[in-house]
């Protein structure tokens, strides 16, 4: 029978796992301005995008349900929650990640990020999409605060939520595919990033078996749903054809949505006892 690991290496385990998903946000987060935003051949795709969207700001359900409101009572419940699991510290660095993904979101994309206009239409940054960040980081954190049992099933109900809010974001015209995969890597990367700072203790398991299932399961069906909305977006592009370029955008959110949940189960935050 192995000895139980020392809290150092269990500790350097759920850090190390935290900083592979911290490089990885960090990595997309870059890639994604680069590419959708500093780059013309990447304006050019999302101004298409956008040319098919309906510009509006009377929109139906669930992005008509993010307001400061559901924010302040979802922030409460999560922090409630990391109190009973994880202690004060936990619920600190709950809030504190939270608090930090959306105000870093409104700074990056009204301060110190700029949108070159390559083209006219469509001037003004939106990178990265504070809607996408805000509801992103409160699943996210609903799922890091949970015990391995209850995050498979909040993966699976929070996915629908995203999937659907990263679709209307584009669908209304509020933002570009790059806004809101931008939104999606800044939330994890910014719970990972606390994570890195504020370890989980104890053995770091790759959790419950229904986890696993639904953290590989999320895995191939984002990867199938970029290499769909790879092929749809070139062949609108080529075709001139705005509405497939707006599904391979929905596609490419969908399939990031997944993604960020899959990942963000890998981290572990410290939990008192054995709850």
């Amino acid at each position: 029978m192995s000895p139980n690991p020392s809290p150092s290496r269990a500790r350097l385990g759920a850090r190390g796992r935290a900083i592979i998903v911290f490089v990885i946000a960090l990595a997309v987060f870059v890639a994604t301005y680069l590419l959708g935003v500093q780059n013309d051949v990447g304006q050019r795709a999302e101004n298409a995008l956008l040319r098919a969207s309906t510009l509006s700001s009377n929109v139906p359900p669930p992005l008509d349900w993010v307001s400061l409101q559901s924010i302040a009572i979802l922030a409460v419940v999560i922090a409630l929650i990391a109190l009973w699991r994880s202690g004060i510290g936990g619920a600190v660095h709950t809030v504190l990640a939270i608090g930090v993904a959306v105000l870093s979101a409104k700074a990056l994309k009204n301060v110190f990020l700029e949108r070159p206009e390559f083209h006219l239409e469509n001037p003004g940054n939106s990178f990265p999409s504070g809607h996408a960040a805000v509801v992103s980081v409160l699943v996210m954190a609903l799922i890091l605060v949970l015990p391995s049992t209850g995050r498979w099933i909040v993966m699976l109900l929070g996915a629908p939520l995203l999937v659907t809010i990263s679709a209307q974001l584009l669908m209304f015209g509020w933002h570009r595919p790059s806004d809101v995969f931008g939104g999606f890597a800044l939330s994890l990367g910014t719970l990972a990033l606390g994570t890195i700072v504020r370890p989980a203790r104890g053995r770091v398991e790759s959790g419950t078996r229904g986890l696993r299932l639904v953290r590989t399961l999320f895995m191939v069906l984002g990867t199938l749903g970029f290499a769909v909305a790879f092929a749809v977006g070139v062949a609108g592009l080529g075709a001139g054809l705005n509405t497939r370029v707006m599904l391979a955008g929905e596609i490419a959110g969908g399939g990031a949505a997944l993604w960020v949940l899959a990942l963000v189960s890998l981290l572990r935050i410290p939990v008192r006892g054995r709850r």
